[in-house]
């Protein structure tokens, strides 16, 4: 049986009080995972109301695989986020929408991650990136990417 791990690591320039927020969400999802529902802070509560859920349902309904495996670093001197993975299975489409909800004025914004195995498998490697707006989040694999490319070339050379 092979062990199938994506991996992510990457920065984003917040204040304290931005960082504190993100920290404040990894806080919420561990609480979900332990059976007690969210925490959340005021900050929190404002970022992920919505005109349709209370914060309290959208966050759940972000969150909705229980497991968030996300962590992150705050260094003051550069004032960046540095956020990854902690257990080699982020919830990455989570990550994508709590983001977009903390920081609005960040965005557009993206991220890469990396797919890895532990065993020789071809579906075992690759990754991809995901870009977030305002309105949306997309998500390109690599596999994707390398499939559009070969038909784009087959296209133009007539080979199929």
């Amino acid at each position: 049986m092979a062990n199938y791990f994506t991996h992510i690591s990457f920065k984003l320039a917040v204040t304290r009080e931005e960082a504190e927020q993100f920290v404040s969400v990894i806080a919420s999802a561990a609480s979900i995972e332990d059976g007690n529902g969210p925490l959340l802070t005021p900050e929190i509560e404002k970022a992920f109301n919505t005109d349709s859920q209370s914060a309290e349902q959208n966050f759940c309904e972000i969150m909705d695989d229980l497991i968030f495996g996300i962590e992150c670093i705050f260094n003051e001197t550069s004032s960046t986020l540095t956020i990854f993975d902690s257990d080699g299975a982020p919830n990455l489409s989570a990550l994508g929408q709590c983001l977009q909800c903390l920081y609005p004025e960040k965005l557009p914004l993206g991220f890469v991650y990396a797919d890895t195995c532990d065993k020789a498998r071809a579906d075992g490697f690759g990754g991809g990136y995901f870009v977030i707006t305002g309105d949306t989040i997309s998500q390109q694999t690599l596999a994707q990417m390398l499939s559009n490319d070969l038909t784009a070339l087959a296209e133009t050379s007539g080979v199929s």
